[in-house]
C-alpha cells in the first residue's frame, strides 16, 4: 500500500514539474544500424516452358536418296541459361538421328545424325536479380514429313524445366549503435543457405570390343546412351560420384545372315569433385545430364572393325545446403528518445532435407495397328515428363508420367525397323517422417534401368527402375529492421507516466516483460531485478509489478 501511495505522489509531482518546466528539445541522434550480411535462399517451384520447333533436314551428300523414313529420334541438351530482365532465356541443341530406307538393295537401311540449335524464352516475374538457374530439356515428341528424297521437315515438341533458387544477399539488422540507453530485443531463426553451386564435367572414354560371336561392324545406325545408378559419398573434402553409362547400339553387321544387329554395353565411371565441408548436417543435391556423346568404329589389333570407341561428357550440378542460426533485431526502444522502426518482411528457406527413393514402374505398351509386328526389340528409351510433388504429414506424394520410345525390328522387308511412343503415368507415395503439409517438395526422377519383354507381336511389357531425388523445404518469413529514426514532438501517456520514479503495475493479458518495459521506458533487466522474477521470467495476468525508472 505504501508503494502505491508513493507512486501516486511521484506521478503528481512529475506531472506538475513537466508542466512548469517543459523538456528542452534534444540534439538529433546519429544512430547506425548494425547488420550481418547473408545470402538468403528460397527454392521456387520449377518453371516449365514448352514449344514446338521446326527444322528442315537435308540428307548428307554422301548418303543415298530417301525412299521411306523409318524413325526420327531427338535428344537435347541445354547449353546456356540466363536471365534477361524478368525473362529466362535457354539456348539448347537437338541431336536428331534419322533412320530411313533407301533404294540400295545391298544395304537398304541407312542412318545419319544432324544437329539443330534453338532458343526458348519464358517470363518469370517473381525471380529476383540474384538467382541460381539450372535448366533441363526434354524432347517429348517428334513428327516428320518427307518433302522429297533429299529433304524432310521435322517438328519437335520440347519441354524445358527451369529450376530457380533465389540467392539474394540480405542485410540482417542485429543492433542499433550510438543511441544512449538503447534496449534491443533479438530473435533467432534457423535458415538454410546454399553454400556451394558447383558444375563439373565428367569425361568418359572407353574402347568396347564386340563379343566373339558377333559379326564385325559395317555401319552404325543408332546409339542410345543413358546415365544411371548414380550415387555419391563424401569423404573429407572430396565427393566421389559413381554411376554407369549404358549404351545400346543398332548396327549393320559385316557379313552373316542377319544384317541388323544389336549390342548393349555398360561403362562404369567414377568422378571426384572437391567440395566444402562445414558440418555433418549439410544437405546436397546432385543433378546430371549427358552433355556430349560420340561413338565410332575402330579396328582391333588384327585390323578388324570390332571395337567401338566411346567419348562422352556427363555434366554434374552439385548444390550444398547448410543450416545456420542468425540473430535478428525484432524490436528496440530508447530510455530517453522516441524511436520509430521501419520493417520489411523477407522469406527464406528453413529446414532442408534430402529425399531419395527408388521404385519400379510396370506397364504394357502396345503399338499402332498400322505398324508391322514386333520381331525383336532394339531398345527402349525413356524421358521423364512433368513431375508434381506434394508434401503430406509423414509422406511425400509424387505424380507424373514417363515418355517411352520403342525401337524394334520387324519381318517386313519394306519396313525392317519401326518405332512407336507410349506415355506411362505413375503415382508414388514415399514415407518421410519429417514431412508435413506446410512444406514444399522439389523432386526430379532419374531413369536407372529399362527392361522389356515381348508379349505378342503387338505388345511389350516394360519395367522401368526410377529413382526420385530432391529436397523438401520449410519456407519461413520474418521481419527485419531496415530503418530507425527518432520521432520528434512525441506526445502520449507513456512519456508522462515514465517520468515517475516508481509505480505499481498490474499485468494485463498478453503482456510480457519486454512490452511492459518498452511501454514505460525502463530497463527490462531492472524490471526483473526489483521484482525478483526467477527464470524464465514468466508473468501472469493480475500479477503486481513495481516499475522503476
Amino acid at each position: 500500500m505504501q508503494a502505491f501511495f508513493f507512486a501516486l505522489i511521484s506521478c503528481i509531482h512529475n506531472l506538475f514539474t513537466a508542466y512548469i518546466y517543459p523538456i528542452k528539445p534534444k540534439e538529433a541522434l546519429c544512430m547506425e544500424l548494425i547488420k550481418d550480411y547473408i545470402r538468403l535462399n528460397s527454392v521456387m517451384p520449377t518453371v516449365t516452358l514448352r514449344n514446338v520447333f521446326e527444322f528442315d533436314c537435308i540428307v548428307p551428300d554422301n548418303m543415298p536418296d530417301v525412299a521411306r523414313i523409318l524413325a526420327v529420334e531427338g535428344t537435347t541438351f541445354v547449353e546456356n541459361v540466363r536471365m534477361d530482365n524478368t525473362f529466362v532465356v535457354t539456348d539448347f541443341i537437338i541431336n536428331y538421328n534419322v533412320l530411313y530406307m533407301s533404294d540400295n538393295d545391298e544395304s537398304p537401311v541407312k542412318a545419319f545424325n544432324t544437329i539443330a540449335n534453338h532458343s526458348l524464352t519464358g517470363d518469370i516475374p517473381t525471380a529476383t536479380r540474384d538467382i541460381l538457374l539450372r535448366a533441363v530439356s526434354t524432347v517429348e515428341n517428334v513428327e516428320f514429313t518427307l518433302i522429297n528424297s533429299r529433304k524432310l521437315s521435322i517438328r519437335a515438341s520440347v519441354r524445358i524445366d527451369v529450376k530457380i533458387t533465389n540467392n539474394m544477399e540480405q542485410g540482417i539488422t542485429t543492433d542499433i549503435a550510438q543511441v544512449p540507453g538503447i534496449q534491443i530485443l533479438t530473435n533467432q531463426e534457423n535458415i538454410s543457405i546454399c553454400t556451394e553451386n558447383i558444375t563439373s564435367d565428367c569425361n568418359i572414354s572407353s574402347n568396347l570390343e564386340l563379343p566373339g560371336v558377333k559379326q564385325p561392324f559395317a555401319k552404325l545406325l543408332r546409339s542410345d546412351p543413358q546415365v544411371g545408378d548414380i550415387n555419391y559419398t563424401v569423404t573429407g573434402d572430396k565427393m566421389q560420384i559413381r554411376g554407369n553409362l549404358s549404351i545400346c547400339t543398332l548396327y549393320i553387321a559385316d557379313g552373316g545372315s542377319k544384317p541388323l544387329q544389336i549390342i548393349e554395353n555398360q561403362i562404369p565411371f567414377t568422378h571426384i569433385v572437391d567440395v566444402e565441408v562445414r558440418d555433418e548436417s549439410q544437405c546436397r543435391t546432385v543433378d546430371y545430364a549427358i552433355k556430349s556423346f560420340n561413338i565410332d568404329i575402330i579396328e582391333d589389333n588384327d585390323g578388324v572393325r570390332r571395337v567401338l570407341n566411346v567419348n562422352s561428357t556427363v555434366v554434374f550440378n552439385i548444390k550444398s545446403y547448410t543450416t545456420e542460426q542468425i540473430n535478428i533485431l525484432e524490436d528496440a526502444y530508447a530510455l530517453e528518445a522516441d524511436l520509430q522502426l521501419t520493417k520489411e518482411e523477407v522469406s527464406a528457406a528453413g529446414n532442408i532435407e534430402e529425399l531419395t527413393s527408388t521404385f519400379v514402374l510396370k506397364d504394357v505398351a502396345g503399338k499402332d495397328d498400322t505398324l508391322p509386328g514386333i520381331k525383336e526389340i532394339v531398345n527402349v528409351t525413356c524421358n521423364p515428363g512433368i513431375v508434381e510433388s506434394t508434401c503430406q504429414d509423414g509422406a511425400v506424394l509424387i505424380t507424373g508420367f514417363v515418355f517411352c520410345n520403342v525401337l524394334y525390328l520387324t519381318d517386313d522387308p519394306e519396313m525392317p525397323v519401326a518405332t512407336f511412343n507410349v506415355k506411362i503415368p505413375f503415382e508414388q507415395l514415399f514415407e518421410h517422417r519429417n514431412s508435413n503439409s506446410q512444406m514444399q517438395a522439389n523432386v526430379n526422377i532419374d531413369i536407372n534401368h529399362i527392361s522389356f519383354g515381348i508379349i505378342s507381336d503387338n505388345e511389350i511389357e516394360l519395367r522401368i527402375s526410377i529413382t526420385a531425388r530432391g529436397i523438401i523445404t520449410t519456407s519461413i518469413s520474418f521481419n527485419i529492421v531496415t530503418d530507425c529514426v527518432e520521432v520528434s514532438d512525441y506526445e502520449g501517456e507513456n512519456s508522462v507516466i515514465c517520468c515517475a520514479p516508481i509505480l505499481l503495475y498490474i499485468v494485463q493479458p498478453g503482456d510480457s516483460i519486454w512490452k511492459i518495459a518498452k511501454k514505460y521506458r525502463t530497463d527490462p533487466e531492472l524490471l526483473k531485478k526489483i521484482n525478483r522474477l526467477p527464470e524464465p521470467y514468466i508473468i501472469y495476468p493480475g500479477q503486481k509489478l513495481l516499475i522503476s525508472k
